[in-house]
């Protein structure tokens, strides 16, 4: 009986198609699961310039995905890279990706990162940019005296001028320990305590009064005024500690650059005042919470070419970068289109990742050098006239965009797109660093010139 049992298996199993084999057992047949969701996180430098990636993690060999980038409910991307527009600054980004799979794991799932807000690449963005009105004893005394003794009117244009946060000049005309107390007191009635709070000033002393100034750039420097300098820069260093700061280094440093013509005056000895602002760069830039940039001039001035050389000579690997407009009143427009090629320039000589800053103190009707000399001669052109009215036409000096980091939100600054795209990765902000209010942008305070570029302004 057993035996006619095992046959008639054995013809039901044949039928069937199950292999026929003494030592082989039934295999239980796999069900497919749903698939699992993994991660997403977004990885790369989340700033204005960078490519952002999108990064799945823990799913299923084999999931295929989609991606998806949102600002706010609004698609914006569906590659697994991102790269944000100036347009998208300070905003919130998300991204959904989408895994799918057949086989062992079937269906899809979505997972949403987490948000990641667009950060503009620049150390000055969203800190407090404070200013300050000097009591009397050591910076810009002539405006804040001459606003406390004026009329109402003259007090509602001279208010355009002190109540904007400015760069202040520390010259080596005053001596390392009145300098370093000046700072000092400079520093604190800036921030109040608030040590989040930006510290803006200039460094000026690569052209010493005891060896005439800017004037005397055609005689060496001597061993003396060169220790002298050192010293002075070291006071500064001192007095500085870790403040958060933004430094213009040497305005005119680009007189130690070769001339456009044979009428200029490059200084005598460009490689040892070049060594002395390489010096200051290295010392300031001990201060981890400063952002120093060294002056490169202005767009209508010295070719790329020039610059990079004096700027390599002069520390740029220890600094954040550059300034542009400090003595002249090119376009921000121009100052963005020149910063950029600069900065490309630097890149291929082995200083990549350098940001720029612009003066718009006295640009508000922006002119180039050769415009102004061609109008009034050169004479003049530091000590520029300034615009007897709103409608004034250019050549003329008057106050320009106010400071500031939103550099590409900046309507009044005309910049086109691809500007603003370009202003937002390198520029870290507007400044004013040049000083219309000043009898040739240097000393003294003249009231009448600082009423007349405030009073004609378009951007206040």
């Amino acid at each position: 009986m057993k035996r006619i049992m095992a046959a008639v298996a054995l013809v039901c199993a044949a039928a069937l198609g199950t292999p026929i084999a003494a030592s082989a057992a039934p295999k239980p047949a796999v069900l497919a699961t749903a698939l699992p969701a993994g991660t997403v996180s977004i990885t790369g430098i989340t700033t204005l310039g960078r490519t952002w990636t999108a990064t799945p993690k823990s799913w299923p060999s084999g999931t295929r995905f989609t991606y998806a980038w949102y600002d706010g409910t609004t698609k914006i991307g569906t590659a697994r890279t991102y790269s944000p527009t100036s347009s998208r600054l300070g905003h919130s980004i998300t991204v959904v990706v989408g895994g799918s799979g057949t086989g062992v794991y079937t269906g899809s799932v979505s997972v949403r990162s987490a948000i990641v807000r667009v950060q503009s690449a620049s150390p000055l963005y969203g800190v407090p940019w404070p200013w300050a009105a000097d009591d009397g004893t050591n910076w810009d005394a002539g405006l804040t005296a001459a606003y406390r003794s004026s009329s109402r009117a003259d007090k509602k244009q001279l208010a355009k001028i002190l109540t904007q946060p400015r760069v202040v000049w520390f010259t080596s005309a005053q001596s390392p320990a009145w300098t370093a107390a000046a700072l000092q007191h400079y520093i604190a009635a800036t921030q109040k305590g608030d040590k989040r709070a930006l510290v803006q000033f200039a460094v000026f002393g690569e052209f010493p009064d005891s060896a005439g100034g800017e004037a005397g750039r055609n005689t060496p420097l001597t061993s003396r005024q060169k220790t002298a300098y050192r010293t002075w820069i070291d006071a500064i260093a001192r007095a500085l500690g870790q403040t958060k700061a933004a430094i213009i280094l040497e305005p005119d440093l680009a007189l130690d650059a070769p001339p456009n013509n044979a009428g200029d005056e490059r200084v005598a000895d460009p490689a040892a005042r070049e060594a002395l602002v390489r010096y200051a760069a290295q010392k300031l830039a001990g201060d981890k919470n400063a952002a120093i940039y060294l002056d490169a001039g202005d767009s209508d001035w010295l070719a790329v070419s020039k610059e990079v050389p004096v700027l390599k000579a002069a520390g740029i690997q220890y600094v954040r970068g550059f300034a542009l407009g400090a003595t002249h009143y090119a376009s921000i427009a121009d100052a963005v289109s020149y910063g950029t090629a600069l900065a490309g320039a630097l890149k291929k000589a082995g200083f990549p990742s350098k940001h720029f800053v612009v003066d718009t103190a006295d640009n508000g009707k922006a002119f180039t050098w050769l415009r102004y000399n061609a109008k009034y001669g050169a004479a003049s052109f530091d000590n520029a006239k300034a615009c007897a009215s709103k409608t004034s036409p250019p050549p003329c000096v008057t106050l320009g965009a106010k400071p500031t980091y939103r550099v590409a939100d900046y309507a009044a600054a005309h910049l086109t797109a691809a500007q603003k795209t370009k202003a937002a990765t390198y520029v870290d902000g507007f400044l004013w660093f040049g000083r219309p209010w000043l009898d040739y942008q240097a000393w003294p305070f003249d009231k009448a010139r600082a009423v007349k570029v405030a009073a004609t302004t378009p951007f206040q």
